[in-house]
């Protein structure tokens, strides 16, 4: 504690001095609220932007993993994440990298969207087109799930 009351005070003695970039050897933040010492600085860690192809791997991948018997009870056996990770890596684009928390939370992104399909699927009015691969329903029937259903947000 008194070591981070110091490094407050440097960082205000530091502020007082005019022309602070001009003092060689000194680091300088505009305000002591950014400055790395605080502990409630956050590193922004870039977002993973998923493809078509890496969802396509990820499907393929994991149905595969289904096949071969390598689903627990309680979640993926731990020899499914050292495969899939680097496959997905290679086709990712994006500054953001994977890991098995990403992939994870990817397919718990897609059980979300298939439990409300299935949730829809099976109040009256809603139909399926097949030619779209879209659900269905007039809007009256929309109107009336938006309004009742807190648990699906429309």
């Amino acid at each position: 504690m008194a070591s981070q009351s110091g490094h407050k005070q440097q960082a205000n003695i530091v502020s007082n001095i005019p022309n602070r970039s001009a003092i060689p050897g000194v680091l300088v933040w505009p305000s002591s609220a950014e400055s790395p010492i605080s502990s409630t600085a956050k590193i922004r860690v870039p977002a993973v932007s998923w493809t078509d192809e890496m969802n396509e791997a990820l499907l393929i991948n994991f149905n595969r993993y289904l096949c071969e018997g390598l689903q627990a009870d309680t979640g993926w056996k731990p020899t499914v994440w050292p495969d899939i990770v680097p496959i997905l890596e290679v086709l990712n684009k994006s500054a953001g990298r994977l890991d098995q928390e990403k992939v994870n939370s990817k397919l718990m992104e897609w059980k979300k969207k298939y439990d409300t399909y299935r949730w829809l699927r099976d109040q009256s009015g809603f139909g399926w087109d097949s030619e779209q691969r879209l659900i269905t329903a007039p809007d009256n029937v929309w109107n009336d799930v938006c309004r009742v259903s807190q648990v699906h947000q429309c």
